[in-house]
């Protein structure tokens, strides 16, 4: 789904291990974020509060504008899903957070932030009933957290 790609002048191998993330296949063809943005990191399966189903992936991505973008995905089979997401760069919250919340089939955001090196990512979603959460969790990523 995903193949390798160049980050801003960066390839995204070198920018995904100084997220921390391991390696980062290319943006997808169908990108959320538009524009310059390509894949600089991409998260699957390991997603800390992911119940073991492989639920969902983050992504996020850069384009050399000063600001990253990051996607939230719904990996789940089936119809929308309740997720939340909340994408802040640093490691707090504060000024220049976004969010996302809502019954999604593909992802929440795009969110764009700031990069300041470090973003922290809280993300939630429910199964399709609603009734219990798939994945709830929340980290930093990046050279600078």
């Amino acid at each position: 789904m995903f193949k390798k790609s160049l980050a801003a002048g960066i390839s995204a191998i070198s920018a995904a291990a100084l997220l921390g993330l391991g390696s980062a296949p290319a943006q997808a063809a169908d990108n959320p974020c538009g524009g310059p943005y390509q894949t600089i990191a991409y998260v699957d399966g390991r997603l800390p509060g992911d119940g073991g189903d492989d639920d969902g992936s983050m992504v996020a991505y850069a384009g050399g504008t000063g600001y990253l973008c990051v996607v939230f995905y719904n990996e789940t089979p089936g119809g929308a899903n309740r997720m939340y997401f909340n994408v802040c760069p640093g490691k707090v919250s504060g000024p220049g957070c976004g969010t996302d919340d809502g019954k999604y089939a593909t992802y929440a955001g795009p969110i764009r932030i700031e990069d300041t090196g470090c973003f922290t990512a809280a993300y939630k979603m429910r199964n399709e009933a609603d009734t219990t959460w798939l994945i709830s969790g929340k980290r930093s990523y990046g050279p600078r957290c």
